[in-house]
């Protein structure tokens, strides 16, 4: 998950500069796993998949039309939070190694902290909001006692409550916690998309995602490769797409979150997570002005040298929140 970045600072001691951080929410691994919401800044608001309507067919009658049919919304809604962030540098961390000839003392018209230096960093915060944003969408989790994700809830806080509730459109136990076989792994797949509820079957393939932890497609290649399967229902790309798509299931993109997998040995100690979650793209809502088109933003990254340490402070806002629209769309397995 790598972000290129351009661009021309120049930095003068005292002076801030407000940077926007725009190119964030464009990492491919978001944008192909969720509908960025574009009206951000409208307070609470409602999310909707308008449902295909039919029957609305009747007999004719003279001078008295009828209106049998309505337009059915389902609504849930979406809150921007105010989150914030901040990363305070030391020039002095930088002397005596590969970066010294970037942070060269007073060598740009009184400034510690070259443009090249500041443009690395400055970067690096970029990486780090994606990483940050791409964790808090998936795991955020508001009763959480760890700050680093009470902030907002994400997709699979929602889970759990959907499938006690039977709410969601098919849901299959793969045993989460103990080891499966590769066999196991491809036959949860099946499970999920092809006893997936028939109105998540009628859009069309281009229009959904199959997310499945990077550790079980592994098992379903080793499948693969073990029973000499080269076609059929899944399709393995030479080169992946962008968005970590790898595949395809019955033409449905396969976005494999190599990540889910390193989050949950990392911050929660669990492991043989075996997690696929199957839906409508459209379906997972991700509100935020981390992006290009988020009229009125305020996500920007003030930066600014303290010249009493010499240290490079940088610090900054935005808005985030993470929903779902239809929880029927939502065929899951873990």
């Amino acid at each position: 998950m790598i972000i290129q970045n351009n661009g021309v600072l120049s930095l003068d001691a005292q002076t801030s500069i407000d940077l926007i951080m725009e190119p964030v929410i464009q990492d491919p691994s978001i944008a192909e796993s969720f509908m960025i919401f574009p009206k951000l800044y409208a307070g609470e608001v409602k999310l909707a998949l308008i449902k295909q309507m039919e029957k609305i067919v009747t007999a004719a009658t003279a001078c008295a039309p009828t209106y049998k049919g309505a337009v059915d919304i389902t609504e849930r809604t979406i809150t921007p939070k105010k989150l914030q962030f901040g990363v305070k540098i030391c020039y002095d961390e930088f002397q005596y190694t590969q970066y010294d000839n970037l942070a060269s003392i007073k060598a740009q018209g009184g400034a510690t902290y070259s443009q090249e230096l500041v443009n690395l960093l400055t970067g690096q915060i970029k990486t780090a909001l994606s990483l940050d944003v791409d964790r808090l969408a998936w795991w955020g989790d508001v009763t959480s006692t760890d700050a680093d994700y009470s902030l907002v809830n994400g997709i699979w806080s929602y889970i759990p409550n959907l499938v006690a509730t039977s709410q969601v459109g098919q849901y299959v136990n793969t045993g989460s916690g103990g080891a499966i076989t590769n066999a196991a792994a491809y036959n949860f797949l099946q499970d999920v998309v092809l006893n997936a509820p028939a109105v998540l079957r009628q859009f069309a393939p281009a229009e959904k995602r199959i997310h499945i932890a990077g550790s079980m497609w592994i098992k379903i290649l080793r499948y693969l490769q073990d029973n000499a399967i080269s076609n059929g229902y899944i399709n393995v790309f030479a080169q992946p797409l962008p968005g970590n798509i790898a595949g395809s299931f019955m033409g449905i993109p396969v976005v494999v979150q190599d990540r889910w997998d390193s989050v949950l040995a990392a911050d929660f100690g669990l492991s043989e997570q075996h997690r696929i979650l199957y839906t409508v793209k459209n379906n997972l809502v991700v509100g935020t002005d981390l992006r290009m088109n988020a009229a009125g933003s305020q996500a920007f990254v003030k930066i600014y040298e303290d010249p009493n340490t010499d240290e490079l402070k940088m610090r900054g806002n935005f808005a985030f929140d993470t929903n779902y629209a239809l929880p029927q769309l939502i065929s899951v397995a873990y």
